[in-house]
């Protein structure tokens, strides 16, 4: 399954850490044809200015029936504290949120 980058509207100050979100919908059917897209390492965005980690995966990985997208903004790294946090199979609604959070962040 040949599948394209989820298009992002990502404010100038953020570095992209690795980027494998799909523009697919997570479903029972894509799921069973490509299980590679629904996995713990979708996006990582980091604020230059705030050092704001921003991180997308699917958790659990490959799991459609029991698994969400997971978004999560830490202060600074994963040892930092946890300031944002949801979980939505809906890509639209995960797509909307990072780039509100891009643009809150940014400021």
């Amino acid at each position: 399954m040949n599948m394209k980058l989820q298009p992002l509207r990502i404010p100038a100050g953020w570095t992209v850490n690795y980027n494998t979100f799909c523009d697919i919908e997570a479903t029972p059917e894509s799921v069973q044809a490509d299980m590679t897209f629904l996995n713990q390492d979708l996006l990582q965005l980091k604020h230059q200015r705030s050092s704001n980690l921003i991180d997308l995966g699917w958790t659990p990985e490959g799991n459609y029936e029991d698994g969400a997208f997971h978004l999560q903004v830490y202060e600074n790294d994963f040892l930092g504290k946890l300031i944002h946090d949801l979980r939505s199979k809906d890509k639209t609604v995960i797509v909307e949120e990072i780039e509100r959070l891009c643009r809150d962040i940014s400021g």
